[in-house]
């Protein structure tokens, strides 16, 4: 089985900055989603599909100097975010891709699980893990894909993040006619 994010030119952009996410009391989608493409299933064969955001170091960090450093210690929350389409044949997943669209991450310890939620403290680094299951429960296989990992942060550490996130993020159309002149480090995103 392989697994591939439809936006890997987007995220190694995003990796290359030090991929940043913001997390809010009320949940903020992930952009570039967490959708994937998948190759390699049993086309007649139902599978499931879950993914979760987990710590990548269990350290809460701070940004200074343009530099990531340890700060404290992390804490754990239960993972796992479900597809909703699941249980499908892997001839559906392999044609249609594994959607995560909807996919938030909240720093509220009190969040709704069933809503899209994954909660994560700010200043934390995160990587994304898929499980897909057969039918029955059988775990058909984990996976992390390279370069998809992100710090949780309350606003934009680094003004590169936020400029390839204008670049690309549909929802950003406001920003892009204003991107020549807009000073990143003055932006109210811009956190210190």
């Amino acid at each position: 089985m392989q697994m591939l994010p439809p936006d890997a030119k987007l995220w190694n952009d995003l990796s290359s900055c030090q991929a940043e996410m913001i997390t809010t009391n009320s949940g903020r989608r992930v952009f570039p989603t967490l959708s994937v493409n998948v190759k390699g299933l049993e086309p007649n064969r139902k599978y499931m599909f879950f993914m979760d955001m987990v710590l990548l170091e269990p350290h809460v960090l701070k940004h200074q100097a343009g530099t990531w450093m340890i700060s404290g210690q992390a804490e754990m929350y239960p993972p796992s975010e479900g597809n909703d389409d699941s249980p499908r044949c892997g001839s559906y997943w392999m044609e249609s891709g594994v959607n995560f669209m909807r996919a938030k991450i909240t720093n509220s310890k009190d969040a709704d699980r069933h809503q899209n939620m994954q909660t994560k403290e700010e200043m934390e680094r995160n990587k994304s893990n898929y499980y897909i299951y057969r039918s029955g429960w059988e775990l058909a296989g984990s996976y992390v894909i390279p370069g998809t990992h992100f710090y949780s942060v309350t606003a934009y550490q680094n003004p590169d993040v936020i400029r390839v996130k204008i670049d690309n993020n549909p929802f950003a159309k406001g920003f892009r006619n204003r991107h020549d002149e807009f000073d990143f480090n003055e932006s109210p995103v811009h956190g210190s």
